[in-house]
């Protein structure tokens, strides 16, 4: 019975913990962001970066779903292909 009884205490406390911590992360990141003024830094660097280097910037975070567009591009040009042979050869 002890053991459980520490157990849901531990459990309490936890998400006590966690709830507490959220409220911190939240209150934190607003404080850091007005004082540093990231987002208009970050705005400021990115129009400044040659178009080269944004692309080599967001090309990770589409890498996984690039295959994606190349086969629905694929589809779009099939498509559109039988579509002309079919209207232009009447």
């Amino acid at each position: 019975q002890g053991y459980r009884d520490l157990e849901e205490d531990l459990q309490v406390a936890l998400v006590e913990g966690l709830y507490k911590a959220h409220r911190l992360h939240a209150l934190s990141s607003k404080y850091i962001s007005k004082v540093t003024d990231i987002e208009a830094r970050n705005r400021e660097c990115l129009q400044r970066m040659p178009p080269d280097e944004f692309e080599n910037l967001l090309h990770p975070v589409f890498q996984e779903d690039e295959w994606i567009l190349v086969l629905l591009g694929g589809v779009l040009g099939a498509i559109v292909g039988l579509a002309q042979v079919y209207f232009l050869s009447e």
